[in-house]
């Protein structure tokens, strides 16, 4: 697994996103494209996971405010990305760590169907809160 720093939606052409993946983005009002462009675009910072060279999924966050103390991460998983367990589940924990000493909390905000993201979310310490419009806002505060 290779992980790459990238800054600019042209990137990320090319991955194609898991069914949920893409079906989370349907049901947010995007094209799976327009998703990956306005999340790596909107991103303060964002990286593309690389495995076999092959891009495999995407991942970034964004300061809530101007002035706020935490971010929102997100991630949108590539049909290559299955069987990264354990190398990515190490580094996930250790990226949510790293985030987790500079702000004060991560928030993601997650279609309700995508089962997979929601276990990895409670996997990773994230408690669920409220549910809208299909989208479910869950939490991970530092301490």
């Amino acid at each position: 697994m290779h992980i790459r720093r990238i800054a600019y939606a042209h990137e990320v052409e090319g991955l194609t996103l898991r069914p949920l993946d893409a079906e989370e983005c349907r049901a947010g009002g995007f094209t799976p494209a327009e998703a990956l462009a306005f999340s790596v675009e909107g991103s303060d910072e964002a990286w593309v996971i690389r495995r076999h060279g092959r891009m495999v999924a995407c991942w970034g966050y964004r300061t809530r405010s101007l002035l706020g103390n935490s971010v929102d991460v997100w991630m949108l998983s590539g049909d290559g990305a299955g069987g990264m367990s354990v190398g990515f589940a190490r580094e996930s924990l250790r990226l949510m760590r790293a985030l987790l000493e500079c702000y004060s909390s991560l928030h993601a905000y997650v279609w309700v169907g995508h089962t997979l993201t929601l276990r990895w979310l409670n996997w990773l310490g994230f408690v669920p809160g409220p549910v809208r419009d299909e989208f479910a806002w869950y939490v991970k505060e530092r301490g």
